[in-house]
């Protein structure tokens, strides 16, 4: 069903892109004529590689097209005018171009529009007539009028779907909790172990997925005057993210000891009880249906559960550092090479 709802919110964001595009391409082409251009399908053209994913982008492509634009034509109309039409000749000019683009420390996408510009201004210039002015009206033109429209006509918003990914991934560690409690419960065993020890530590990219995901979601409502309270929402999981991470993180480390207490044999009935109750109360943290004060108590309930063996108090710290240390060592260790 959350997949589903995914799907239909790319599928919705897609089609939107579409009709702004559409809408934004007829409107474009008629101010292009109003403003007196003789290639009015310039405009359009902008609009079609202006439209972004989000405004920010977008804002960002268009200005980085204008500014190509521009420097493009001024190299172009200064200089080709006194060479002859050729290969070679184009060369050095978009060569000429780009390193200037590059002095000026523009990126990218500048370079690829200077380069662009001169290509095509050098090619039309003699055989139309106020091709380079028309082509930066008409560049600032399409531009302006991609981000006006995405700006106010169905804004680019990936709220549902980074919110719908958060409780994806948080209900995922949930039930990883949920899987190790009955991993202890049913004795420990060690092909288990060695499954539930891989599904922990695939969900790392899982987890950049969630991470990624609700940075977009922030990303599409730059600009956004009427977004504040979509943005305040996401802000709000973007906190939450850090306990996403830090439960992965314990959890991965907290199955790595109990195999290790499991292989060595000292594990009883009654350690396995403790530590699935606590585990148990952990996962009901991560559940998405629970809210803060619930989680809260969850909290609370965990603390008690927490206890020392009886006279090992004095040693909490030093026994907590040999097993992170024990921890750390273990992973820089790298295996001797098959000499055979």
């Amino acid at each position: 069903m959350k997949k589903r709802n995914s799907l239909q919110t790319k599928w919705e964001n897609k089609k939107h892109l579409v009709w702004k595009m559409a809408l934004a391409s007829g409107i474009s082409w008629e101010a292009a004529k109003i403003a007196g251009s003789s290639h009015p399908y310039l405009a359009p053209l902008s609009v079609i590689l202006c439209l972004q994913t989000t405004i920010g982008k977008s804002i960002h492509f268009s200005l980085h097209r204008i500014i190509g634009t521009v420097i493009g034509v001024s190299v172009t109309a200064l200089i080709a005018s006194h060479l002859s039409v050729n290969g070679w000749t184009l060369g050095l000019l978009i060569l000429g171009g780009t390193l200037l683009a590059k002095l000026l420390k523009l990126d990218e996408t500048a370079l690829h529009q200077v380069a662009l510009t001169i290509l095509l201004v050098f090619v039309f210039e003699n055989k139309t007539a106020h091709y380079p002015v028309d082509r930066i009206r008409d560049t600032v033109i399409g531009a302006l009028t991609a981000v006006v429209v995405h700006m106010v006509v169905f804004p680019p918003n990936f709220t549902k779907e980074a919110i719908t990914k958060y409780n994806r991934f948080s209900n995922l560690l949930a039930n990883s909790f949920y899987n190790t409690v009955t991993w202890l419960e049913g004795g420990c065993a060690k092909s288990e172990g060695d499954a539930l020890q891989k599904e922990v530590r695939s969900m790392l990219s899982e987890l950049h997925q969630t991470k990624d995901g609700i940075k977009q979601a922030l990303n599409s409502l730059e600009f956004n005057p009427l977004s504040r309270k979509k943005k305040t929402e996401l802000l709000g999981y973007k906190r939450k993210l850090n306990q996403l991470s830090t439960g992965l993180v314990y959890l991965e480390g907290a199955i790595e000891t109990l195999r290790s207490w499991s292989a060595a044999g000292t594990m009883t009935a009654v350690n396995r009880t403790t530590w699935a109750n606590q585990f148990q109360s952990m996962g009901s943290f991560y559940l998405t249906d629970k809210n803060s004060s619930e989680r809260n108590n969850v909290i609370l309930s965990a603390e008690k559960q927490v206890t020392l063996p009886y006279g090992t108090e004095s040693q909490q710290y030093n026994i907590s550092l040999y097993e992170s240390t024990d921890r750390f060592l273990k992973s820089l260790y790298i295996l001797p090479k098959n000499k055979s």
